[in-house]
């Protein structure tokens, strides 16, 4: 056998041992204004950007402040709006699971929506 011909026999894999999506719940994409805090001794907050969401956790652009396994809660403004008319935000607690250069992964612990208010009077309000 060749050199080339052992490199790529080397090389070759079976289909079942290619690499499989390890998360079991799949995620969406999204852009979404996020506001957190932490939940320790030492409250930090801020502001992000969901880049993605499942119904198990998030990912949060952010240069991060937050540690692994800290508690937080989540304040996410969604995009759908209840009867047409009415804002709403979904409240998340849970724990950083992962903090990358950019962005932090939250897994969710507890998730509720609440309303934030009809949102054609929060637009005139803010002069929409």
């Amino acid at each position: 056998m060749t050199p080339l011909a052992e490199i790529s026999r080397s090389l070759y894999r079976e289909p079942d041992d290619y690499t499989v999506e390890r998360r079991s719940k799949v995620r969406f994409p999204f852009d979404l204004q996020v506001r957190y805090r932490t939940l320790g001794r030492e409250s930090l907050s801020g502001e992000g950007r969901a880049l993605n969401i499942s119904s198990g956790g998030i990912l949060i652009a952010r240069p991060h402040q937050v540690s692994v396994g800290e508690p937080v809660e989540l304040r996410i403004e969604w995009p759908s709006l209840l009867e047409g008319r009415i804002g709403l935000q979904l409240v998340v607690t849970g724990k950083v699971v992962r903090c990358g250069a950019s962005s932090f992964a939250v897994l969710f612990n507890q998730h509720q929506f609440r309303t934030t208010g009809n949102k054609s009077a929060n637009r005139k309000a803010a002069g929409a």
